[in-house]
């Protein structure tokens, strides 16, 4: 999608829903580190996004391993591509992206500190997933260091680079299990992986849907997260890989 970190911006907020300013160190930041390249197993998909250029009545967009821009026709999202993109238009809508199952490979995580599976955890009962986090919470810096999803830093780059044409904001909403240990860590992984200047906000899971209004959109891997969400007046996009997402 993006040559290299330095095609990034990330969004400065000064309150959600509000206008944004770029920050420019938080781009400088992701060029000097060079830190994470381009995914390679990330076929190029045809998407019609949340926000996307107009262009001689074609929406154009690109999720792809390359610098390539794809061409599609429009559909149902015309009239909120419309909205995002008429001149002199506030930003509208604000995308909350969880962290765990989108940006962030918790299950990987879990294998690597637990040496299972986490879906036999989850099926072996309450105890198993108990001690799971038992484990977790004495792994030092677990939440810090998992590695990102196969197509998360995809999905990050497009996010940033609406936010940076103004057309977007975004912020990270992810939930953390109890006690403190969770919470500096995750904080800790968007600092070097996002740059300081996003907003981040943790909370238990299922306190989520407190923060859902009309314009605000959750793109979430939980299911369960969809119902609460909506019925607050907010969108709620579940996440599968970046392609689906921005559809």
């Amino acid at each position: 999608m993006f040559s290299d970190a330095s095609s990034l911006g990330v969004a400065c907020a000064g309150g959600l829903g509000v206008g944004l300013a770029v920050c420019l160190g938080c781009a400088a930041q992701l060029r000097r580190r060079r830190f994470r390249p381009r995914p390679t197993g990330l076929q190029k998909t045809s998407i019609v996004p949340l926000a996307a250029e107009l262009e001689s009545g074609e929406v154009r967009a690109a999720v792809s391993a390359g610098p390539e821009e794809l061409q599609g026709p429009h559909d149902a999202g015309d009239d909120l591509v419309r909205q995002l993109t008429a001149p002199d238009q506030p930003v509208r809508w604000h995308v909350c992206c969880d962290l765990d199952g989108v940006l962030v490979d918790f299950d990987i995580g879990v294998m690597r500190a637990v040496g299972k599976n986490l879906e036999d955890i989850r099926a072996a009962g309450r105890r198993e997933v108990s001690m799971m986090w038992r484990t977790l919470a004495r792994t030092r810096g677990f939440f810090a260091a998992l590695p990102w999803t196969w197509d998360g830093w995809a999905l990050w780059s497009y996010l940033a680079a609406e936010s940076l044409k103004g057309r977007i904001s975004v912020s990270i909403l992810s939930g953390v299990p109890g006690g403190e240990w969770a919470d500096w860590q995750k904080r800790q992984w968007c600092t070097r992986q996002l740059g300081r200047c996003v907003p981040v906000d943790l909370c238990p899971s299922e306190e989520k849907a407190l923060r859902a209004a009309p314009g605000k959109i959750l793109i979430d891997d939980r299911l369960d997260q969809k119902v609460p969400w909506e019925a607050r007046g907010g969108t709620f996009v579940l996440h599968s890989s970046a392609a689906e997402s921005l559809k």
